[in-house]
C-alpha cells in the first residue's frame, strides 16, 4: 500500500474545498488539530498530544532544545508513524523537508530522506527558527510538481509514505493585510492548489489518500491567547483504495486519528473508535515560545452541526467556552461567550493535569464570629481570586459588616450555627461542591497567610494524587512563636525573622505526630473526592465531612478530619513548609466559651467514634514540635 498524506497548509474550511472533494471523490471530515503546523503534524504522525510527548507540550521553539546537526532530534521521534512503519519495511518520503524533516527530526536518520522541494516556501526556517535545512538540499530538487507526482505514482514501489506540502494558502496568509485582503489571496492559492492537484490520479489502486489543512489562518481574525474555533477545526478528505479493512471516517475526527487509521490498516489486532470529546492544544510565541499554553476541548451538543468548546488559557488561568454552528456549506457562526459547563471543564483538566501540571479548582472557607477586622485581614492577605469563595457567619452578631466584606470581595456568605461550627464548615462544603471544587481550604478568620500559600498547597496536591489534604506551616502567638509584624515579615521573640525553609516538606503516616504538631493547626486544603469517600463511610457516626459532634472549638474538628482522612482512608497528609500562615490568637470567637473544657469532651467522643469505626484513637495530651 502506498501512502500519499498531502497537508494543504492553512487552507480554511471553504467553498473550494468542496471542489477539491468533487475532484478526489473522497469522503470529507471536519478535523481538529493544532494552530500551527508542528503540533497538527506530530499529533497526525505519533497519535497523541504534543504533552503526551514533551512536558507541558510544544511551543514554537521547543525544538531548539533538541537542535543537532541542522535537526532536530526530538526524543520522542522513534515512537512516530514513520519509525513504526520502517519495521515493517515501509520507505518515509517526504516533500518540503523544511516542514517535515527538519521540524520532526527526520533528516537524521538516513532512511527517511526528502525526495524534492516545493518553490514558494516563505519560511524554509519554518516556525522553530533557522534550522539550516535548505542549504542542505541536494540539487537534484528541481523537478516540476507535474512531473514530480508522474514520478512517484508511476513508480512500482510499494510500501511508501509520502507526506508532501502545498503551501500556497500558507503564503496567502502571510501576505493579507486586511480581512478583504486576506479573502482576495486566499481565494487565488485555493485555486492554485485545485489546479495543482489535477495532477493527480486519485484512483490509484492500493493507495489510500489523506488530503488536510493542519490549521486556519491566524491574522484575520487573529488571537493571542483564546483561539477561535476557525484556528483548529480544518477539514481532511479520505479516499481509500485499498481493498483491505476500509474505515468510513465519522464526521468529525482527530488529527490523531490519522496515526490510528494507518495502524488499523495495517494490523488486525486494532480497531478504529469514534471519538465524543475532542482535545487538542496551542502555544503562541508572543506569550511562551517553549510551551503550550492553551488547552481546548470540544464537545458536540448535537452532531455534527453543534458545538461547544471550552478553551483553558493558561497565563491568566481562565476558562472560557463558546458555541459554534455549522451548516453545510462551510459556513460557520460563533456565538459570544457562554457560561463554562462544569462537567465539561473537569474532563479538561483531567485530560491535562499530569502533563500541564495543571491546578485543582479550589474552594475557599473562612469561618467567622464578631472579629470582622480580623476576618478582612485574612481575606485580604489569602489573595483567592480565582477560587471560589465562601464566608461561614458562625453567629456573629453584626451581619451587615459581614456581608458587606463579603459583597467587596467576592465571597458568598453562609449562615452556620454558633452552638455547632462543624455544620455550618459542612454547608459551605456542600456549597463549595456543586460548584465544582476539587480541593477546599478551610480557614478561620484569625490567620494571615504569607503569598503564593494557596497556590503552593493546590501545587502539591495536585502532584500526588494519593494525598488527601497538605497544610503549610503555622505559627502562632499563643505559643509564643513570634510575637510583632515589622516591615511586612514575621519576628520570633528574640528578633529573628521566622525561617520556613528549617524545615523540609514532609509526608505524614503517623498521625501520632501529626496530632501532637502544633504548627499544623492552620489552614489545610483538603482533596474533596477524599472527603466525600469518608462522609460516605462515616456519615452515621459523624454527621458530614466536618464531624457534626464537635462542640463550638475552632480548629478541632479540622484536625478531626484530617486524622480520619489517614485512620480510615489510609491516605497520606503533607505539610509544605515553604507555605507560611500566622495564627494571631485572637479576642472573641470561640475565646468566650471554656475551651479547656471542651477539649477534653470533644477528645471523649472522639475516642468514642473512633472504637466505633475500628480505628485506634489518637488524641492530644501534650503539644509536641515533630522533626519534620
Amino acid at each position: 500500500m502506498k501512502i500519499y498524506c498531502i497537508k494543504i497548509d492553512s487552507m480554511p474550511f471553504c467553498p473550494e474545498v468542496f471542489e477539491i472533494n468533487k475532484l478526489i471523490k473522497g469522503s470529507m471530515s471536519r478535523q481538529v488539530g493544532g494552530c500551527f503546523t508542528t503540533n497538527t503534524v506530530v499529533q497526525m504522525l505519533t497519535g497523541k498530544l504534543t504533552s503526551d510527548l514533551y512536558p507541558h507540550g510544544i511551543g514554537y521553539r521547543t525544538g531548539k532544545e533538541w537542535l543537532s546537526d541542522g535537526c532536530i532530534d526530538w526524543p520522542w521521534l522513534k515512537e512516530s508513524l514513520p519509525f513504526d512503519l520502517s519495521k515493517i519495511g515501509y520507505k518515509f518520503i517526504s516533500r518540503n523537508p523544511a516542514v517535515i524533516s527538519g521540524v520532526l527530526g527526520f533528516l537524521k536518520y538516513p532512511e527517511f530522506y526528502s525526495d524534492s522541494y516545493v518553490p514558494g516556501w516563505d519560511l524554509a526556517t519554518n516556525v522553530l527558527g533557522n534550522i539550516g535545512v535548505e542549504n542542505a538540499l541536494p540539487e537534484r530538487f528541481n523537478l516540476s510538481e507535474e512531473e514530480y507526482i508522474k514520478k512517484i505514482q508511476s513508480s512500482d514501489e510499494e510500501n511508501v509514505f509520502h507526506f508532501i506540502n502545498y503551501n500556497y494558502a500558507h503564503d496567502a496568509c502571510m501576505r493579507g493585510t486586511s480581512s478583504c485582503n486576506l479573502y482576495e489571496h486566499q481565494k487565488s492559492a485555493s485555486k492554485i492548489t485545485l489546479e495543482l492537484l489535477k495532477h493527480w490520479d486519485f484512483t490509484e489502486k492500493n493507495a489510500l489518500f489523506w488530503i488536510f489543512s493542519d490549521h486556519g489562518c491566524w491574522n484575520f481574525p487573529g488571537f493571542g491567547g483564546y483561539p477561535l474555533i476557525q484556528n483548529f477545526y480544518t477539514w481532511v478528505i479520505l479516499k481509500d483504495n485499498t481493498d483491505f479493512r476500509k474505515v468510513m471516517l465519522p464526521s468529525v475526527i482527530s488529527a490523531q486519528d490519522f496515526y490510528s487509521l494507518i495502524k488499523y490498516k495495517l494490523d488486525e489486532s486494532l480497531i478504529f473508535n469514534k471519538r465524543n470529546i475532542f482535545f487538542t492544544e496551542d502555544g503562541r510565541d508572543g506569550i511562551d515560545p517553549y510551551k503550550s499554553t492553551t488547552a481546548m476541548a470540544c464537545e458536540f451538543v448535537e452532531y455534527p452541526t453543534q458545538m461547544t468548546y471550552l478553551i483553558y488559557h493558561e497565563p491568566d488561568n481562565k476558562f472560557l467556552q463558546k458555541m459554534a454552528y455549522f451548516y453545510d456549506n462551510g459556513a460557520l457562526y460563533c456565538e459570544g461567550e457562554c457560561a463554562v459547563n462544569e462537567d465539561l471543564r473537569n474532563k479538561l483538566i483531567e485530560r491535562f493535569r499530569q502533563s500541564w501540571e495543571l491546578q485543582l479548582k479550589i474552594g475557599v472557607a473562612i469561618t467567622t464570629c464578631d472579629r470582622p477586622d480580623y476576618l478582612l485581614a485574612t481575606i485580604d492577605s489569602l489573595k483567592a481570586e480565582n477560587a471560589e469563595r465562601v464566608i461561614v457567619n458562625n453567629g456573629s452578631g453584626n451581619k451587615e459588616a459581614v456581608n458587606t466584606i463579603a459583597k467587596n470581595h467576592g465571597y458568598t456568605v453562609i449562615d452556620g450555627n454558633e452552638s455547632n461550627s462543624p455544620h455550618g464548615h459542612n454547608l459551605a462544603f456542600e456549597y463549595l461542591l456543586e460548584k465544582g471544587c476539587e480541593a477546599v481550604l478551610k480557614a478561620d478568620d484569625d490567620l494571615i497567610f504569607e503569598p503564593g500559600y494557596l497556590n503552593k498547597l493546590c501545587s502539591v496536591l495536585s502532584k500526588y494524587n494519593d494525598v488527601a489534604a497538605v497544610s503549610g506551616v503555622c505559627w502562632s502567638n499563643a505559643t509564643a512563636d513570634y510575637i510583632n509584624y515589622i516591615d511586612g515579615t514575621w519576628h520570633t521573640k528574640d528578633g529573628g525573622r521566622i525561617n520556613p525553609e528549617q524545615f523540609s516538606m514532609h509526608r505524614f503516616t503517623d498521625t501520632t505526630t501529626l496530632w501532637k504538631s502544633r504548627h499544623l493547626t492552620g489552614a489545610f486544603l483538603y482533596r474533596v473526592k477524599d472527603a466525600l469517600e469518608l462522609r460516605k463511610r462515616t456519615k452515621d457516626l459523624r454527621g458530614g465531612v466536618f464531624g457534626e459532634y464537635f462542640s463550638r472549638v475552632a480548629g478541632r474538628e479540622e484536625t478531626e478530619l484530617t486524622l480520619l482522612l489517614r485512620q480510615v482512608l489510609h491516605k497520606d497528609l503533607i505539610v509544605e513548609p515553604s507555605a507560611v500562615v500566622f495564627h494571631q490568637y485572637a479576642p472573641g470567637g470561640t475565646r468566650k466559651f471554656d475551651v479547656s473544657r471542651l477539649v477534653i469532651e470533644d477528645d471523649a467522643k472522639f475516642i468514642n467514634v473512633c472504637k466505633q469505626l475500628g480505628v485506634d484513637a489518637v488524641t492530644a495530651p501534650a503539644w509536641l514540635e515533630p522533626k519534620l
